[in-house]
C-alpha cells in the first residue's frame, strides 16, 4: 500500500527534483547517442561498452539529484511488477511510450504496456526482478523525426538521459492453492537474463518535473530452463 500511494519513487526524491525544464548543467551535457533514440530493436551487447566509455557527470547538484532519481525509478519498475501493481507504472513510462520486448512485441503507449504484462505475469505465481550493473547518461535531447521535422521526446536542447539496466529475473511457479511452493524444483523456475536499454525525458507533473522512460529495448541475454515456459515470458 505505501508504494502504490507515492508519487515518485521515494519521498526524498521528491525533494530532489527540479521544477526548472532546463537545469544549469544542460549546456555542459553530450548530446543523446543516436544509436539510442533512433534504434528500433536495440543496440547490440558488443557495442555497449563503447557507448558509455566516456560516461560524465556534470558538478552540479542538480544533476545528482538526476542521477538518483532515474535509478530509483529503474527499481521501482520491478517493485511494479513484482507487486502486480499495474497503475503504477505511470510512475515509470510515459504516456506515449514506445517499447519493444523482443518476442513480446512492440508496445505503443503506456495502457498497451499495462495491458500486456499483466496478461504476460498474471498467471505466473511470483517473480523476482534483481536489478545489478546500471548506467546512466545525462544528455542533451538533439534528436529530431526526419518523417515529421519534430523532436522525439524534450525540446531542442532540454536534458534527455539514457540508460542500460541489467536484470536477473525469477519466475516462480504456485501450488494448486496459489500459493509459493515450499520447497521448489530448480528446474521449475524460469531465471531470465535482461538488458533494458532506455531513453528517458523529464516531464512536469504538479509536483514539479519527474523521470519517465520514452523509449525502451530489451535484449534477452540468456534465459534458462526454457523447456518448463515460453521465452515470452522471460522477457518481462
Amino acid at each position: 500500500m505505501l508504494f502504490s500511494k507515492l508519487t515518485t519513487p521515494t519521498l526524498f526524491l521528491a525533494a530532489l527534483s527540479t521544477a526548472s525544464p532546463l537545469p544549469a548543467h544542460t549546456q555542459s551535457l553530450p548530446a543523446c547517442p543516436t544509436t539510442f533514440t533512433t534504434s528500433t530493436a536495440g543496440i547490440p551487447a558488443h557495442e555497449i561498452a563503447s557507448l558509455f566509455s566516456s560516461t560524465t557527470v556534470p558538478l552540479h547538484p542538480s544533476a545528482a539529484a538526476d542521477i538518483e532519481h532515474i535509478r530509483a525509478t529503474v527499481a521501482l519498475y520491478g517493485i511494479a511488477l513484482d507487486g502486480k501493481n499495474w497503475p503504477m507504472l505511470e510512475q515509470v513510462f510515459t504516456s506515449d511510450v514506445r517499447a519493444n520486448y523482443s518476442a513480446v512485441g512492440v508496445m505503443e503507449g503506456i495502457e498497451a504496456i499495462q495491458t500486456t504484462l499483466e496478461a504476460s505475469l498474471e498467471p505466473v505465481g511470483f517473480t523476482q526482478h534483481q536489478f545489478s550493473t546500471t548506467v546512466i547518461q545525462l544528455c542533451r535531447d538533439e534528436t529530431v523525426d526526419a518523417a515529421t521535422g519534430e523532436h522525439g521526446g524534450a525540446a531542442p536542447g532540454k536534458t534527455a538521459a539514457v540508460s542500460i539496466a541489467y536484470t536477473t529475473t525469477a519466475h516462480f511457479p504456485v501450488g494448486p492453492d496459489g500459493a509459493m511452493l515450499p520447497t521448489l524444483d530448480a528446474a521449475a523456475v524460469l531465471t531470465g537474463y535482461v538488458m533494458y536499454q532506455d531513453v528517458w525525458v523529464k516531464e512536469e507533473v504538479d509536483e514539479g518535473a519527474e523521470w519517465r522512460i520514452r523509449k525502451r529495448n530489451t535484449i534477452t541475454m540468456v534465459s534458462l530452463n526454457l523447456h518448463h515456459w515460453t521465452v515470452e515470458e522471460a522477457q518481462d
